[in-house]
Parts: C-alpha cells; structure tokens; sequence
C-alpha cells in the first residue's frame, strides 16, 4: 500500500514540528520524503507464508521495543 495523502501530510506536520518519523512500507511512496526511517515490510496479499515481516508484526515489534526503553 502506498502513503495516503493523509498519512503523507501527517508525516509532514511532525517532522515539520521536530518528530522523529517513521514509515512502514511496502512500495515506495512520496511518504518516505517525510520519514526519518523507513522500514520496508511484506504484503500478506502477495505471500501468506512469512507473518513475521508483515506490518503489524513490525509495529508491534518496534512498539514493545520502545516501550522498554522508556519504561
């Protein structure tokens, strides 16, 4: 899936306001023009196979990861 324009922007507004950003994806998009860090992941579409580089896997991964550092 590419940025939607609504992400696109989102992603703008925060790097604009001093975030750190970072986009998951699976094809290249005008998104990673506002991203710190690109991640790219694969599509349950396309291989039902390998769950563990889909996009929720990813983001749960990295959101536990965080967590543990802060907490």
């Amino acid at each position: 899936m590419r940025g939607t324009k609504e992400t696109i922007a989102a992603s703008q507004i925060a790097q604009n306001a001093g975030a750190t950003t970072i986009s998951l994806y699976v094809e290249k998009s005008a998104l990673l023009d506002y991203s710190d860090y690109q991640i790219k992941y694969e599509s349950l579409a396309l291989d039902e196979s390998r769950i563990e580089r889909v996009n929720s896997s990813i983001g749960q991964y990295w959101s536990m990861y965080c967590y543990e550092r802060i907490k």
